[in-house]
């Protein structure tokens, strides 16, 4: 998407994009802000079907049930407390990571 600022038009990545981006970085590395960024960018309106739909175009080894597998291995609790995340924080973070496995492997489920 193209944003006019000032004279000049500025290439920006559409919340789509960058949901799509966030979950293939989740697949590749495990950051908190990365977890974080799915769940605003999920409860602000983005639309998970579509995005892990889009995810293998950016990823090609990119698959639904490979995140859940990486998600259960991530550990928001130990990484929040070693980052001085506040507990109300990192539990939203545990409860959202359990909810997203849950829909990835939904998603994924035949029939």
């Amino acid at each position: 998407m193209l944003l006019p600022v000032g004279g000049a038009l500025i290439a920006v990545d559409t919340p789509h994009e960058i949901l799509v981006n966030k979950l293939c970085a989740l697949l590749g590395r495990s950051e908190l802000r990365d977890l974080e960024d799915v769940r605003v960018l999920l409860e602000s309106g983005g639309d998970l079907a579509r995005a892990l739909a889009d995810a293998p175009l950016k990823d090609g080894g990119f698959s639904p049930l490979t995140l859940a597998w990486v998600l259960k291995g991530f550990q928001p609790r130990a990484l929040g407390s070693a980052s001085g995340m506040g507990e109300k924080s990192v539990e939203r973070l545990e409860r959202f990571k359990e909810n997203l496995i849950h829909q990835l492997l939904d998603i994924s489920s035949p029939g």
